[in-house]
């Protein structure tokens, strides 16, 4: 008796730590879903995270669209139902919960599209030639931003170089004088910087929001002075979603 008493103890905490590790989805705290008010902008429908409130609102989007938004992708890396692109097309307004970044939103989304929508998809991944952002020997060199000072993340900072410099190792100077220029005075960099990449990504494993001025003068050397350096890298990311089911009336609100 006792050996089962035991026994039945132990599955209990196996199955409590299990459930205690298991890590919950990404998803919105409260969604509205309803047939657009809005039809006419299922071309070009509004989508955006307003970050100071908190929302995440679609505004005259198909299913499609809405999984392309979900997963990073364009409608045509979208494989399904021809109904996906039919009417009706979807509001959606959504709560997201405290700390979370315009970033969290597209697994959100993909989590509101499972419990909604019933979707079910699988993915092909394919390889992409991506500038990648890193450490450099040494460690890096940037200073944590405190509770006074604006911060900028990593993966932010990418994003803001993605934004200012032409991809495949172009060069460009602006109205500025900002010269984003990726080659060596000499230009016997441009094998390196060179290439079909179109944008940066952070692969640097830092955390938290660190000082970062406004990008100036020639990139490469600037984030050189943070212990940061660029290099060509690939990562996997996704070609095309294909759905292997979805219901096209979505569960209430």
């Amino acid at each position: 008796m006792k050996s089962a008493k035991a026994l039945l103890c132990v599955l209990f905490f196996s199955v409590l730590a299990a459930a205690q590790t298991t890590p919950s989805k990404p998803a919105f705290v409260s969604a509205t879903v309803k047939p657009s008010a809005q039809p006419t902008l299922r071309k070009n429908p509004a989508m955006g995270v307003l970050g100071s409130t908190g929302l995440a609102a679609y505004y005259g989007i198909s299913l499609k669209q809405l999984i392309g938004a979900a997963y990073d992708v364009t409608e045509d890396q979208v494989s399904g139902p021809a109904w996906l692109n039919d009417p009706p097309y979807y509001d959606i307004m959504a709560k997201m919960p405290a700390g979370a970044s315009v970033n969290d939103a597209p697994k959100m989304l993909q989590t509101l599209l499972e419990d909604r929508f019933k979707l079910v998809v699988h993915t092909e991944l394919k390889n992409q030639q991506v500038m990648a952002l890193v450490v450099a020997k040494g460690g890096p060199k940037l200073q944590p931003a405190t509770p006074r000072q604006s911060g900028m993340t990593m993966e932010e900072y990418a994003a803001q170089l993605t934004a200012l410099v032409p991809g495949g190792g172009g060069d460009s100077t602006f109205a500025t004088g900002i010269a984003l220029h990726w080659y060596s005075q000499g230009g016997s960099d441009a094998i390196e910087y060179g290439g079909s990449w179109k944008v940066i990504v952070d692969q640097t494993g830092l955390k938290g929001e660190y000082q970062v001025p406004p990008p100036s003068g020639w990139i490469f050397t600037l984030v050189q002075k943070y212990g940061l350096k660029l290099q060509l890298s690939t990562r996997k990311v996704v070609g095309k979603v294909v759905v292997d089911h979805a219901e096209k009336k979505p569960t209430a609100n």
